[in-house]
This record gives structure tokens, sequence and C-alpha cells, in this order.
């Protein structure tokens, strides 16, 4: 099924609700450039051209065809000119040329909105990667941090006799473990970046595609009320 694009970047912005309205507007800027950029895009688009040059040379197919020509035989002081005028009546070939006219150009159209629609989802996906990437490292990095904190207070508690050396050496795994998913998520989040500039033309900057809460903060009343 084939969408005209301003009902396919509808679609697509769909689930970037939880973009404020700069960001999600910057989708639609980035589809721009991505189209500017994108090889596979570009020879979409030369290969439309083609095809419309080949449909209206179809349709010429039954066009009237004029041919002048002048001659001057050695005796004659002035050349004579002849202009003549051909209109095919009966022709299968040319028929046939003729009726390809409308088909042809409908292909083209349909190609062009095919690569259209696939260089929006690559992009959306590229978008999608990239936001999903750099979150889990920010999540890893205040998870990273809170375990610090819990082993800092595990080991503090067992120098004053109050915690077990079992404590401070299973925080110091899960420290570990969250560093260790560090280095994964880094490498997702570079190459998230790459696949967004292979698209765009270059990388996302560090606020492109920020997430703004999306709840509000529970409210809670006095008891004293």
């Amino acid at each position: 099924m084939r969408f005209p694009l301003t009902t396919l970047c509808g679609i697509l912005l769909i689930p970037v609700l939880a973009l404020d309205s700069a960001h999600a507007g910057s989708l639609l800027y980035d589809f721009g450039r991505a189209r500017d950029n994108d090889p596979t895009y570009a020879a979409a688009i030369a290969d439309n051209e083609t095809a419309r040059i080949e449909a209206r040379l179809a349709g010429m197919a039954y066009y009237p065809r004029a041919q002048a020509s002048a001659t001057q035989l050695s005796d004659e002081n002035e050349p004579r000119q002849t202009i003549s005028l051909t209109q095919p009546i009966v022709d299968a070939n040319r028929w046939f040329q003729l009726k390809e006219k409308k088909p042809r150009l409908r292909v083209a159209e349909a190609n062009l909105e095919n690569s259209e629609q696939e260089l929006a989802r690559s992009l959306f996906e590229a978008v999608g990667a990239y936001v999903v990437a750099r979150e889990k490292q920010a999540l890893n990095r205040a998870t990273i941090e809170a375990l610090q904190g819990e082993l800092d207070s595990a080991e503090e508690r067992y120098d004053r006799g109050v915690g077990t050396i079992t404590d401070v050496y299973d925080t110091r795994l899960r420290v570990a473990q969250a560093k260790a998913e560090s280095f994964a998520n880094e490498s997702a989040l570079q190459a998230a970046r790459r696949q967004y500039a292979a698209i765009v033309g270059e990388p996302p900057l560090a606020g492109d595609y920020a997430l703004t809460p999306s709840v509000d903060p529970i409210r809670l009343e006095s008891i004293e009320d």
C-alpha cells in the first residue's frame, strides 16, 4: 500500500509523541535532508525522470512529423526548399507506444513513492535506534552511580562491623556488571549514530530528539488536611 508523503509522515510521527513539538518537527526536517543525501533515493529520482521522458516519447508516437530540406543544382541561382509533413494513420508499433504512456507514468510515480517510503522507514528506524541506545546508556550511567553509592555504604558498614563481606562482594559484582553493560551500550549508541549519519549526512547533535516527561508528578495531600 502506498501513502502520500504527508500521510506517511503523519503515520511515522505517531510513535514519536514522547518527543516535544520542536523535536517531532525535526523528524520532518531530517527527512528533507535525507532525501538530499541518500544515494539510493537520488538514484530513484533519476530513474523517475528517465521513465517520465520515456513516457513523453511514447505519447509522441502519433504526433505529426515535419521535415525540411534544401537542394540547389549547379545551374540554379537559389536553393530549392522542400517541407514535408507526415501523419501516421495506422501503425501497430506506434499505437502500442501511445497506449504505454499512462502506464509508464504510473509505474514511475509508484517507484518513486516506494523509494520515498523506504527512506522514511529507514530514517525512523535510525532515529528510534539512536534514542533507545542513548537512553539505555543514560539509564546505565545512573545505575552505576546508584550502585557505587550502595557499594560505598556496604563497605562503610563492613568497616564498622555492622555489615557482611557478602554484601560488599555482591555489590561489587553488580557494579562490575553495570560497567560491562556500559561498553555494550556505548557500542550500540555509536552504531546508531553512524546509521543516522549515513542517511541524513551528519550525526545527531547532543540535544536532538530529547525525551520529555510524559507523566505528571503525583501530588499527595498532606495528612494534616
